[in-house]
């Protein structure tokens, strides 16, 4: 029964909690927009009459402390020989072709696994067609030549190209 009392306080405290942090998150978000929907009908008129000066003084009677200088000649005019700049060539420099070579011809088979009885050793390979071949060191299958066969690899030529492939255990 205590268990429950105290449950019970607890939920209602957090429930009191939740209650005046949603209002208070509710009441912002209604202030923000009441605030740009007021429709309020006041009117407010503004006048231009104080801004405009009602005579117009020239510049010289109004910049006092403003010294100008006659120049000798204008710095905006060039009086000179003109040299000519260098000539850049701007034609597209091409560069050569990048020869990029084919990709690797993939394997039309698989190493499916190795058996290995004492002296008896095949390797297992899942051809083109899902067809199974056993092969020993020496055959040979279509491109592929066998060389050795070992606990952990294969090694066999393909296309004259001696590879060797790992078996994981």
């Amino acid at each position: 029964m205590k268990g429950n009392k105290y449950k019970s306080k607890k939920l209602i405290f957090l429930i009191l909690i939740t209650v005046i942090v949603w209002g208070g998150i509710f009441y912002y978000i209604i202030d923000f927009y009441r605030a740009y929907n007021d429709d309020s009908s006041e009117k407010v008129s503004y006048s231009l009459e104080n801004t405009i000066p009602k005579e117009v003084k020239p510049a010289s009677e109004i910049y006092t402390d403003v010294l100008y200088q006659n120049l000798e000649r204008d710095p905006f005019v060039f009086y000179g020989r003109i040299e000519s700049l260098p000539v850049v060539d701007k034609t597209p420099k091409t560069k050569p072709p990048v020869i990029i070579p084919p990709p690797p011809k993939i394997s039309p088979y698989k190493i499916m696994g190795t058996i290995i009885n004492g002296d008896s050793r095949l390797v297992i390979l899942e051809g083109e067609n899902s067809e199974t071949h056993f092969l020993r060191a020496g055959e040979s299958y279509k491109e592929i030549s066998i060389k050795s066969i070992s606990l952990d690899k294969v090694e066999l030529f393909e296309n004259k190209i001696l590879k060797e492939i790992l078996i994981r255990k």
